[in-house]
């Protein structure tokens, strides 16, 4: 996938005489990924609002643009891994006599403003054309801790940097939980990973992530806005993606 990243900050160019106070500056910018005509984007916006109302959060009709056609979709899933309903959908004014603005909007045609999100939380786009994504907005200078909820949980990576699963910290997982990756129809990719804890294997192996055949998986790398489905068999549990700078 090819991205693209711009950063803009009030004071110029970001160097390393500036980097020990740049927690005190707002830094924006933009990234750009591709659409796949026909397909699905699994997508973790990988900026904030700028000056959000609430630290740490998004609206994604004001951090996501593109030349999206009718009919292209934004997907959330619920904990079951199945589609939890409330898909929106871009209408383009011209089809509509101008009586709609260009936007997401209800299967109902109810506007859809205001789609708050919390960092770290990743959608599935469904664009009809090839097309550029571009997430834009605020750096966010701070870790992102999630609480992920019993069942799946919809996350990935929202820095501006790849990760690899041994930088995020994931604390109090149970034996068995699972990332599993889905492709471009929206299907799961194969290659579900899943959480060994040392206790219960005589030390043979650290906590950690390997693969159904208990190979270590935790160098798998997650691009930046890469998104991934978290499954996780009890409460209690949180993962911290390290701050984007």
């Amino acid at each position: 996938m090819k991205k693209k990243m711009l950063f803009i900050c009030a004071a110029g160019l970001l160097t390393a005489s500036i980097a020990s106070a740049i927690e005190s500056a707002n830094v924006v910018g933009y990234q750009k990924f591709q659409g796949v005509a026909g397909a699905f984007t699994f997508l973790a916006p990988n900026f904030i609002d700028v000056l959000p109302e609430v630290d740490q959060t998004f609206s994604l009709d004001r951090v996501m643009s593109g030349d999206f056609s009718e009919g292209d979709e934004i997907q959330f899933y619920g904990t079951d891994g199945n589609s939890a309903g409330g898909t929106l959908f871009w209408r383009k004014s011209v089809n509509y006599g101008g009586f709609l603005d260009d936007g997401w909007y209800t299967g109902g045609y109810a506007p859809a403003t205001d789609l708050v999100m919390d960092a770290g939380q990743s959608v599935f786009i469904l664009t009809r054309a090839a097309t550029p994504i571009y997430i834009a907005g605020q750096v966010d200078f701070e870790d992102v801790v999630i609480w992920p909820v019993v069942g799946f949980n919809a996350i990935g990576n929202c820095t501006h940097f790849p990760l690899e699963l041994d930088d995020i910290e994931f604390t109090d997982l149970s034996e068995g939980d699972e990332i599993q990756f889905y492709g471009p129809d929206g299907n799961s990719a194969g290659g579900t990973l899943f959480w060994r804890k040392s206790v219960n294997y005589g030390g043979f192996l650290d906590d950690g992530w390997y693969t159904g055949g208990y190979l270590p998986a935790g160098d798998t790398s997650l691009d930046p806005g890469d998104g991934i489905f978290l499954n996780v068999k009890a409460a209690g549990s949180s993962v911290t993606i390290p701050a984007s700078l």
